[in-house]
């Protein structure tokens, strides 16, 4: 037993010996703030992406295509494997869409977290779900915060933030550091965004978890064959900023599960005029949806 121990406690010291960066940030707003000047060059991404869900005992998956532009813009479409389309969800700030092909309906109604809800299962508003997969967090309005360096026993520290606003609410977000920059100073510091849980009371509402960072690029313009065609200009400046290449929400109460696994990402592509809005097909219900968050 003595021999064990003395052998155990010396590997546990090693494995349990978290890294942490030699100099570190001490404030929850700093963290915040590095986070997004490290991609304030991203205005709009489209990408490409394998989805899946799980939820009320069923499973899909398929392909998304996707749009998105800050603050509060996004279209996602799903194609089923023989390049059909079988849903749309647009918001363009104000008026939200939603085709199903299933259900043969068409849902519109204000760009609220409850009608979007019906195409994420989370509840997450259109402006959160650009900052998030632009890799960028969504913050509750708070009234205090605090920081701290986690190491855990197993793997890799960082830096854990909390937020605390009305009674009982909380959130929770992970920071790492590129381990190139353990040793830099704190104003050199790259942070990835890593997650985040929101908490009512003792209750988690929703939990989201971002990894995989890889490092992208504006999309080229594209001439169309029509030399009389004008290609539309970008929609932003020059952008290398890293994005999340796979990202999973999860509603802890209902047990929505939807994960975005990124195949191919572009910053700031030319947007269309009708990017964010669509017509309902013929032949399909319409349905007004009035809900309220």
């Amino acid at each position: 037993m003595t021999f064990s121990r003395t052998l155990f406690l010396p590997l546990l010291f090693v494995l349990g010996c978290g890294r942490a960066p030699v100099a570190q940030i001490h404030s929850a707003s700093e963290a915040l703030s590095r986070v997004r000047k490290q991609s304030e060059c991203s205005r709009a991404l489209s990408g490409e992406a394998r989805l899946s869900f799980h939820g009320d005992g069923r499973r899909l998956a398929g392909r998304m295509l996707y749009l998105m532009e800050v603050p509060d813009r996004i279209r996602f479409d799903v194609i089923s494997p023989f390049g059909a389309t079988l849903s749309t969800l647009t918001s363009d700030g104000e008026r939200f869409s939603l085709f199903d092909l299933q259900e043969k309906s068409f849902f519109f109604g204000p760009a609220r977290t409850c009608n979007v809800m019906r195409f994420t299962r989370v509840p997450l508003p259109p402006s959160a779900l650009v900052e998030t997969l632009r890799g960028r967090p969504a913050t509750i309005v708070h009234e205090r915060s605090e920081i701290r360096w986690v190491s855990p026993l197993f793997g890799g520290g960082h830096y854990e933030a909390t937020l605390y606003a009305g009674p009982g609410i909380r959130q929770e977000l992970r920071f790492g550091v590129r381990d190139e920059d353990y040793d830099a100073p704190v104003d050199a510091q790259r942070l990835r965004y890593l997650g985040t849980r929101v908490f009512e009371g003792d209750r988690l509402s929703y939990e989201v978890t971002l990894s995989r960072y890889q490092r992208v690029l504006r999309k080229p313009t594209v001439a169309g064959e029509d030399p009389l065609d004008v290609p539309l200009p970008p929609s932003g400046p020059e952008c290398d900023a890293e994005v999340p290449g796979l990202v999973r929400f999860r509603a802890r109460e209902t047990g929505y599960d939807l994960t975005i696994d990124n195949e191919e990402v572009w910053h700031n592509p030319p947007l269309p005029s009708s990017s964010f809005t669509q017509e309902a097909p013929g032949g399909v219900r319409q349905l007004e949806s009035r809900c309220s968050d």
